[in-house]
């Protein structure tokens, strides 16, 4: 039930209309919203690439970038989840970045990633509307700097069978948002794969 939550936040856009679909209360949705956050600050074991991965059934990754100075140091975190358990993690470092430029590159990443578990169906979460509505063709990409990034991502996009990608909020992608600051504080190192 846990994604099924977040699914059906994404597509209402609404904590009233989510909660009534599954005939809780709102206290009962922040509850469930709160154990979802729980859960993905906990360190599960993970799995050895591609043993738990599934390539028939969707991946979901959620992504962050995040940049010290706008431009400055930055850092991604990613978050793959399949069947509802964390299945593999990602931190790293990326050099000097915008954020705009930071947030591209976990997409990016999250996708090649993707291609490299072998899965036909990927499922993207991102907390930057910028990228989520340049990615949809809803904003037009006008920096020369994210125009490569864009169409660099866009062609991995063509590779899957199905792609689809979300705007969340902040608070529903706390352990890549962490592990993007992680990378940053470890300042070049791989923090945490």
């Amino acid at each position: 039930m846990k994604l099924d939550l977040l699914k059906k936040f994404c597509e209402f856009k609404s904590v009233e209309k989510t909660a009534d679909y599954f005939g809780i209360s709102i206290d009962d949705f922040f509850g469930k919203i709160s154990q979802i956050c729980g859960d993905l600050e906990i360190d599960k074991p993970l799995a050895k690439k591609n043993h738990l991965i599934e390539p028939d059934k969707p991946l979901s990754a959620y992504i962050d970038g995040a940049s010290s100075n706008n431009p400055g140091h930055a850092g991604i975190g990613i978050v793959f989840i399949q069947d509802e358990q964390i299945i593999d993690t990602v931190s790293e470092y990326i050099g000097e970045k915008t954020n705009n430029e930071a947030e591209y590159t976990a997409l990016i990443e999250a996708l090649k990633n993707g291609l490299n578990f072998g899965v036909k169906s990927i499922k993207v979460f991102s907390d930057s509307e910028l990228v989520v509505k340049q990615i949809k063709g809803v904003y037009a990409v006008k920096q020369e700097h994210l125009k490569k990034l864009n169409k660099e991502a866009r062609l991995l996009i063509e590779k899957f069978e199905h792609f689809e990608i979300n705007h969340i909020v902040r608070s529903f992608n706390a352990k890549a948002d962490k592990l993007a600051k992680s990378a940053i504080e470890h300042n070049g190192k791989l923090a945490h794969r």
